[in-house]
């Protein structure tokens, strides 16, 4: 329609020397990851309290006696971490753009075209995120560059964080996304919890 503003992709901004494509720094993507971090262990924690409970009750109906819970290697321990980390990242950033610490600070994830992040650049991006984040993130810091700052998961997935303002967003996502990734993440959580405490029964 004549009049109506064009959104153009990061590729065609940048080719046209227009300077509105501006990338979210190292700084703010920092502190959206320790947000993310305290409410994935306040979200494990509620899990494992529930999912203890659920299967000590089942276990008492059942007249099953259970001596201790053991402990669980910590090779596997840290595995299921990794696990956990990458299915969080991936539910939000794949169902809505954007995860707990990305929301509350303002910013989306989105392909370099301006459409969505889907499950494929978010699992790239989760996965590579485990690259990103050595050395206490200094690979993530020296990879990205102005004025996109793309870490590398970015380079790789063809994906972009800007601000959940930014213009060249195409298709903003509902709010109703947020609750099906948090539902998906949740029942994926909850799965894990159940099977590692039947396995740490003893």
């Amino acid at each position: 329609m004549e009049g109506e503003r064009k959104v153009l992709s990061v590729m065609e901004q940048l080719q046209d020397d227009q300077p509105m494509v501006q990338g979210k720094k190292f700084g703010i993507r920092a502190l959206s990851w320790i947000i993310d971090q305290l409410f994935m262990y306040a979200i494990d924690y509620a899990t494992g309290f529930l999912a203890g409970m659920f299967i000590g009750y089942a276990l008492m109906l059942m007249d099953i006696e259970v001596n201790y819970f053991q402990e669980l290697p910590w090779g596997l321990s840290l595995l299921l971490g990794l696990f956990g980390a990458l299915v969080y990242a991936v539910s939000f950033e794949a169902f809505f753009g954007a995860t707990i610490g990305k929301l509350l600070l303002g910013m989306r994830v989105i392909k370099t075209d301006g459409t969505p992040c889907d499950f494929k650049a978010a699992l790239v991006r989760g996965v590579l995120r485990f690259v990103d984040a050595i050395v206490f993130g200094l690979i993530a810091y020296m990879s990205m560059k102005p004025p996109l700052y793309q870490r590398l998961g970015d380079q790789s997935a063809k994906t972009l964080v800007v601000s959940s303002r930014d213009p060249i967003i195409r298709e903003a996502r509902s709010w109703d996304w947020i609750i099906l990734a948090g539902l998906f993440y949740l029942v994926i959580n909850g799965i894990v919890t159940v099977l590692i405490l039947l396995m740490m029964i003893r």
